[in-house]
């Protein structure tokens, strides 16, 4: 008897974990099915989306970032959207976020994550965020963010607020 008792329950043990086999990987972040997931999770885009890549000039970009690939949209979901430029020979880049109607209720910047730590105003209605400038357009959260590694005084934060108050003008 001891020994049925000993071979049922070592039955039920290999049954619970899955008779040892391993579990199945979780796709990487920046797997097609994950890209997917991300897509439809925030929506498609509404008829009235923003064109993100509309609100700056090839020009100002490439007076901040040098030759580059282009405007490359991205999708935010609802009426948001978003845009992406880079040189390919040095990485700088220039990215927009305008985010969806109402996401800034009341035309302010919501309460900071604690996460981020301490909040960084840049004054004008703006925040430091993580390399980017938060800002607020009409009810829109929306970031933009330069990146060249510029320490000159115009430096790449005030590129972004200047590039931050254009847009909101715009908008």
């Amino acid at each position: 008897m001891p020994r049925t008792f000993l071979v049922c329950s070592l039955l039920v043990l290999l049954a619970a974990t899955g008779c040892g086999a391993p579990a199945p990987a979780a796709p990487a972040s920046g797997t097609p099915e994950v890209i997917s997931a991300a897509e439809e999770a925030r929506g498609e885009p509404a008829a009235d989306a923003v064109d993100a890549c509309a609100l700056l000039s090839e020009a100002e970009v490439e007076a901040l970032i040098g030759p580059n690939g282009g405007a490359s949209p991205t999708t935010g979901g609802g009426d948001g959207g978003g845009c992406t430029w880079e040189n390919p020979e040095n990485y700088h880049s220039v990215t927009l976020d305008v985010g969806s109607s109402g996401t800034a209720a009341a035309g302010v910047l919501p309460p900071l994550d604690p996460a981020f730590g301490p909040e960084q105003p840049l004054g004008d209605g703006m925040r430091a965020l993580a390399g980017a400038v938060e800002f607020v357009a009409a009810d829109r959260l929306c970031l933009v963010q330069v990146a060249t590694n510029d320490t000159t005084a115009e430096g790449d934060e005030q590129a972004a607020v200047r590039l931050a108050r254009q847009v909101r003008d715009l908008l």
